[in-house]
């Protein structure tokens, strides 16, 4: 968290991606009226906070940018948490629906970084989750439960966020990604949570512990099963810890299976034509697979079309 005089800063993960689709002269208003706050308060006179007329929640407000754009902001006790930032029309429908409920479900469902899977609590009942009047800085005094939604400011990372010069976000954890960093396992671990909640900065801070351990003989892999992603995460890892680049290698599945069938004499022909060839013989078998796809009515021609059109073109093969 950030401190400005007697105000505490926390940003929502959202904040960050309008942030980073502003124009640069805009971007560069916002910081000046996050410095406003900062300086002089919430209230300062050409930041015009005003109260959201349509949410009936008093402490959501609008906070100007210029005459063109601004920030949806919520305001109580100490802590300023900015929401969200676009244009009138964008903050319009943003501000009449903001409300703090995600945070309730969270603090309520409890924390989803888990050592090994395990039986999902039983989400309560709505009129019991929502009773829970929870004000914001009661929330923000639990950070670390709500981190893959909310994040204090530091020091150059909405800026750098913005720029792509990420090595300021990738170098700051929250505590809870910080946790799921450093704990130790003597077996698989899980770290789960929607787009934007970290993931990915988790999967590198941890294979950075992991190589700075690591021998030549014992290197670290990162992998996904979607082609793109090893690259990417190659080029973000080499810039997080350019140090450990040689210990750590970034491939795909579809890599990784390939290499080793070579590795054992096992030509693999991946034409179209070929494929098709052995999809037919697959289809062919009395195997369980293919008599429950003809039982349930599914040819070899509409299974193959499937493959083809919907599974390959995807790019989910």
């Amino acid at each position: 968290m950030e401190s400005g005089g007697d105000l505490t800063f926390q940003y929502l993960r959202r904040f960050y991606d309008d942030y980073a689709s502003l124009p640069a002269p805009i971007a560069s208003k916002v910081n000046g009226a996050r410095d406003l706050v900062r300086a002089h308060g919430a209230y300062y006179p050409s930041l015009h906070t005003r109260r959201i007329e349509r949410n009936p929640d008093a402490k959501f407000r609008f906070m100007n940018v210029d005459d063109q754009y601004r920030m949806v902001v919520a305001i109580e006790g100490p802590v300023v948490l900015f929401m969200r930032v676009g244009n009138h029309d964008e903050t319009l429908k943003w501000g009449e629906q903001a409300n703090l409920d995600e945070f309730k479900a969270r603090l309520a469902a409890g924390p989803e970084t888990t050592e090994r899977p395990r039986q999902r609590r039983e989400a309560a009942p709505v009129d019991v989750l929502f009773e829970q009047e929870l004000t914001l800085p009661q929330i923000v005094a639990r950070e670390e439960e709500v981190s893959d939604l909310m994040v204090g400011d530091l020091f150059g990372a909405l800026e750098g966020y913005r720029d792509g010069t990420i090595e300021e976000w990738m170098v700051f954890l929250s505590p809870l990604q910080r946790r799921a960093v450093a704990r130790a396992m003597d077996g698989p671990g899980r770290v789960t949570g929607g787009p934007g909640t970290g993931k990915t900065v988790v999967a590198l801070h941890r294979a950075a512990a992991f190589a700075r351990d690591a021998t030549r003989e014992r290197a670290v892999l990162m992998t996904s099963f979607v082609r793109t992603i090893p690259e990417v995460m190659k080029s973000l890892f080499e810039r997080l810890a350019p140090e450990a680049g040689g210990k750590v290698e970034a491939r795909g599945i579809h890599s990784i299976a390939w290499q080793v069938l070579h590795d054992r004499g096992i030509e693999v022909t991946a034409s179209p034509e070929a494929a098709k060839e052995r999809f037919d013989r697959a289809m062919e078998r009395e195997s369980q697979a293919a008599t429950r796809l003809r039982h349930r009515g599914f040819n070899a021609t509409y299974v193959w079309d499937e493959i083809r059109r919907v599974i390959a073109g995807a790019g989910t093969r």
